[in-house]
C-alpha cells in the first residue's frame, strides 16, 4: 500500500514538472531488492565475516601462543642454567635435570590460561642445546575454523619457535 503511495506521489511530481517516467515499475517486480539482498548476505558477505572471524581468532592465539613460548624457553634456561659451574669457572652450562624443564611446560600451559575460552589444544617442546648453552622451544597449537561450523576444513595449526640463551655476568 505504502508502495503504491509513493508511486503516485512520485507520478505528481513528474506532471508538476512536465517530465515522464521512463521506466515503469510493474507490480511482478515489486520486492525483486529484497530477495537480491538475501542471495549477496547469504553468499557473499557472511562467509566474508566468517573469514574475518577466523582470521582475527588466528592472529589473537598466535599472538599468545609466542607469548607463551618465550616464556617457557626463558624460564627453562633460566632455571637450568648451572650458576655454581659459572661461579666457579666461568663456564655457561646447563645442569643435566629434567626438572627445570617440566617447570617451564607448566609456565607455558599457565600463560595459556584462556585455552578453553578460545577452544584450542597447544603442546609445547623444550629441547635443551648443551653446546651453545641455549634452550629452543617450539610450540604448536590446533585451532579449530568457524567457518562452514569446522566440518570443511581440518583444524588450522599454529607453530611458533624460540630460543633462550643463557646469560651471566660475573
Amino acid at each position: 500500500m505504502y508502495f503504491r503511495y509513493l508511486i503516485a506521489k512520485c507520478r505528481l511530481r513528474e506532471d508538476a514538472l512536465g517530465l515522464k517516467s521512463k521506466i515503469k515499475i510493474r507490480k511482478s517486480e515489486i520486492g525483486q531488492s529484497m530477495a537480491w539482498a538475501a542471495v549477496v548476505m547469504a553468499f557473499v558477505v557472511l562467509p566474508l565475516l566468517t573469514l574475518v572471524v577466523d582470521g582475527g581468532r588466528l592472529y589473537y592465539v598466535r599472538l599468545r601462543l609466542q607469548t607463551a613460548t618465550d616464556a617457557a624457553c626463558e624460564d627453562a634456561a633460566w632455571s637450568a642454567a648451572d650458576r655454581r659451574v659459572f661461579r666457579d669457572t666461568g663456564v655457561t652450562t646447563f645442569q643435566y635435570n629434567w626438572y627445570p624443564i617440566a617447570m617451564a611446560q607448566n609456565t607455558f600451559h599457565q600463560t595459556l590460561g584462556e585455552q578453553a575460552v578460545t577452544d584450542f589444544s597447544a603442546v609445547v617442546i623444550i629441547r635443551p642445546d648443551y653446546f651453545n648453552a641455549r634452550m629452543n622451544c617450539q610450540a604448536q597449537a590446533s585451532l579449530p575454523l568457524l567457518t562452514a561450523g569446522g566440518l570443511l576444513y581440518s583444524p588450522a595449526t599454529i607453530t611458533t619457535t624460540s630460543i633462550s640463551k643463557i646469560r651471566f655476568t660475573r
